[in-house]
């Protein structure tokens, strides 16, 4: 009796609940604001959060960032206003919604210990953000229409930046790196300006595409996405990503048996369908683009605008009627295959295809026969001859030898001594991008560690890792359980969001995609709208008058988070904007007083912002240089100085102070900041040429001032580092032949000088020649060449030895050499 009474009650509880999210105020404008965020911010380099850190120019990275952070600022306060009278605690729902705080709150902590603090905050505040989508995702999906609006702007925002790309392609738009000409051959890269980022986005949409065609009854539907394949595919292929084309096998298996085996059928099939039609066009599409791409960055103006092309360009017609025959094409075949036969296959009961598990036969099947095509591909087989030539050529690299690869297994490598060193709590946000040059294995330059879970461990330590860890397997883990348990609809309105979600966190395994705000943003939000469709079954404990008591806690503490998040972006973007208008009018060659008022404006609000105190302080020893005034020196040294309590890592403002005291040759000071650049930057040549030739000096003096045992102790110094040099440069010759080895690290003439000179003040002849004789013939016009045959022929010498031709040839060059090496050659 009492059943039909408790469901009639839990409908009508829904049903207020339907309605009063409809006809609310707040919750329309979090949909408008997250709608609007979509596609304002992918338009944005996807809010990739990268620095600069250089002098006289602004961070094109971070305006966009601070101006999503203000958005989704506003979208908090929405959420908290509207939670205010709709949130409870009742489900694991709403559980999650709390839990996923944590995230951020690791990242305050870790900030007690940050190697960066400009990098630390900024990363809290994303995570703020990327917390607020999440949150999003779970409440706005509960409502169906909501879902439909978070659905579809999802998947029209991907084809937009898709067509995006095409028009890039061809010439009908521009961004800057859209497109690049690399050694490697074009590749398309549309909003992101990094390939690999756009062919994990490319592979997601990809898959949502075909997952809604395969659910579309309505002939429009069908129509939209089937002419979205062939685009979608062919951007994939151009993006000449080995990394994409690795890992969505492996997210195809991750997808597929979540529907049933006959919507498998019809997946693949239109799959292959699609495939053969982008085969055809792949390499005309790339000679195309070549061609187009070459002659549009020809007319690159210094400020980056370009001469577009229009319809009337042979090439450019050419260009959009290969593309527009194979996307109608295979269409127009998908549309009928799928308006006639596919809707009955699906609607048709077919006993053979409905056994227990059928849903995991044919991903079985595809292990295998994905194997033997491996096998085959990466063979010289006459079936790979059969790719476009693009594609055949990418596939043909796909090896655990080729530089890609390599490098990635010597950058995880690396984070791994960092988190030795980090292990609880982590290096802060941007750890790895302020860290990585110390424990580098040899000199590359990469502020990304191209693997998302790798990064955050290293930002937040194991305890953030076990976190994160923890709440995406236990949302997966829900997800599948109530996956299983619900109907055909409420599948069909989250499994595009595991999708996207899955298949960005799978592909960040090896990339840094995670490192677009957009990005993140999207899984977040997509993670949440999985968990939108978690099982309402409330839990025990939150009928407890506490719970209910403390409820509207959780709403203001949105509230306050949303007004910190508002008060950082505002002052941020302020600062941001005054910073520009410092350089535009530095630019303009407005008098000091227009450029320095907006500088120090910015500096105000954000003292110790690595990219305006490199600024102030670059103008600062401009100043000092022309008039010698004390007080802009100290001005420039306090700013230095307190910019390294807070940076003590980035090594652009370590070489400004650097720069400074090289101004007062304050030889002390000099050596401290080159002893602490070689334990830092152990990679940079320039450090030990410095740190050798002011220990030299140092060991010179004491010994003409008969202190043989300070003097020894110096000399020992730039032996070690001469050493340590040759230890390195021996290092670099066990690296595979595929791996680059980055930047050039090599002895230089300096550091040999050096290391020759202190071997014979400590009387170590032989080890002295030994050093100085593979520099002997150099020119001889070169001061330093001069340098290094004056004490080799000393060496020589004492070790009574000649080489007369040598010492001759030096004479005639220079007479005065004579006197030099007898001096030398007194020396005790």
């Amino acid at each position: 009796m009492s059943q039909p009474v408790y469901g009639k009650s839990s409908k009508a509880a829904k049903q207020r609940q339907r309605n009063t999210e409809e006809t609310s105020i707040f919750y329309w404008l979090t949909v408008f604001f997250v709608v609007a965020f979509l596609f304002f911010s992918s338009f944005q380099t996807a809010l990739f959060n990268g620095e600069s850190n250089q002098l006289f120019a602004v961070n094109s990275f971070e305006s966009p960032i601070f101006s999503a952070l203000l958005w989704s600022s506003f979208i908090l306060i929405f959420i908290a206003i509207y939670f205010f009278s709709n949130w409870k605690l009742k489900d694991r729902t709403d559980l999650l919604s709390i839990g996923v705080w944590l995230i951020p709150l690791t990242y305050v902590i870790s900030s007690f210990t940050a190697a960066s603090d400009h990098l630390s905050t900024k990363m809290i505040f994303l995570q703020i953000m990327y917390s607020s989508f999440f949150v999003i995702g779970i409440y706005l999906n509960k409502n169906q229409l909501g879902n439909s609006i978070l659905r579809n702007a999802i998947v029209i925002c991907s084809y937009v930046i898709v067509l995006y790309g095409i028009l890039n392609l061809f010439g009908n738009a521009y961004a800057r790196d859209g497109i690049m000409l690399t050694d490697q051959g074009l590749r398309l890269t549309s909003v992101f300006q990094y390939a690999n980022a756009y062919a994990a986005f490319l592979m997601a949409a990809l898959f949502a595409c075909l997952y809604l065609l395969v659910h579309s009854r309505k002939w429009y539907a069908i129509a939209g996405h089937s002419l979205m394949l062939v685009p979608i595919i062919v951007s994939f292929w151009l993006t000449l990503s080995r990394g994409g084309i690795v890992v969505i096998p492996f997210v195809l298996l991750l997808v597929l048996p979540f529907i049933s085996l006959k919507k498998q059928f019809l997946f693949l099939g239109y799959l292959v369908i699609a495939s053969l039609g982008s085969f055809a066009i792949t390499d005309k599409m790339n000679a195309v683009g070549n061609d187009i791409v070459s002659r549009i960055l020809a007319t690159r103006t210094p400020d980056g605008k370009v001469s577009l092309l229009g319809l009337s360009d042979p090439k450019v017609l050419e260009g959009w009627t290969y593309l527009l025959i194979a996307t109608v094409g295979v269409a127009a075949v998908t549309f009928l295959i799928h308006r006639f036969l596919g809707i009955r296959f699906l609607e048709k009961q077919v006993s053979w295809l409905s056994f227990k598990f059928s849903s995991f036969a044919l991903p079985v099947l595809a292990v295998v026969v994905g194997l033997i095509g491996f096998y085959i591909l990466t063979s010289d087989s006459p079936i790979r001859k059969m790719l476009p030539d693009t594609l055949e050529k990418r596939i043909e690299n796909i090896n655990f030898e080729q530089h890609s690869v390599l490098e990635r297994t010597t950058f995880y490598k690396d984070a791994f001594k960092l988190i030795g060193d980090y292990p609880i709590t982590g290096a802060g946000g941007g750890g790895w991008a302020a860290l990585y040059e110390k424990y580098q294995n040899n000199p590359y330059t990469s502020r990304q560690a191209h693997n998302f879970f790798l990064q955050f461990w290293i930002e937040v330590g194991t305890l953030g890792i076990v976190i994160l860890a923890a709440f995406l397997l236990y949302i997966m883990y829900q997800y599948i359980r109530s996956y299983i348990t619900s109907n055909e609809t409420s599948r069909r309105n989250t499994f595009i969001f595991y999708i996207i979600a899955i298949s960005l966190l799978v592909h960040s395994v090896i990339d840094f995609e995670m490192s677009y705000a957009f990005i993140a943003s999207l899984v977040f939000l997509c993670l949440g709208g999985m968990v939108s469709g978690f099982s309402t079954k409330e839990l025990a404990f939150t009928n407890k008058s506490f719970f209910t008591k403390w409820r509207i806690s959780y709403p203001i503490m949105l509230g306050v988070i949303a007004i910190v998040t508002f008060i950082y972006s505002a002052t941020s973007m302020s600062a941001n904007s005054r910073f520009a208008a410092s350089l535009n009018n530095a630019a303009a060659q407005k008098p000091l007083q227009e450029i320095m008022n907006p500088l120090n404006g910015a500096l105000d609000l954000k003292a110790t912002h690595p990219d305006y105190v490199l600024t102030k302080v670059g103008f600062l020893i401009q100043l000092y240089s022309q008039n010698k005034d004390e007080n802009i020196f100290n001005e420039a040294v306090t700013l230095i100085q307190a910019a390294r309590t807070k940076e003590p890592h980035n090594k652009s403002i370590y070489g400004q102070e650097y720069q400074l005291y090289s101004l007062k040759n304050d030889q002390d000071k000099l050596l401290e900041l080159a002893t602490e650049g070689l334990e830092k930057y152990p990679w940079d040549t320039s450090l030990y040429d410095s740190f050798a030739t002011m220990h030299l000096q140092r060991s010179q003096s004491a010994r003409a001032g008969n202190n043989k045992a300070l003097a020894d102790q110096h000399a020992d110094k730039v032996i070690g580092a001469y050493q340590t040099v040759i230890q390195k440069i021996e290092h670099l010759k066990t690296l595979p032949d595929a791996q680059m080895q980055g930047a050039a690290f090599d002895l230089s003439v300096t550091l040999i000088s050096a290391a020759g000179q202190a071997y014979y003040g400590k009387g170590d002849y032989n080890a002295a020649a030994e050093t100085l004789k593979g520099s002997i013939g150099g020119n001889i016009d070169d001061a330093n060449i001069q340098t290094i045959i004056r004490w080799y022929l000393a060496s020589v010498m004492k070790q009574g030895k000649s080489d007369q031709e040598l010492y001759n040839k030096l004479v005639a060059k220079n007479p005065n050499e004579k006197n030099e090496i007898e001096k030398l050659l007194q020396m005790q």
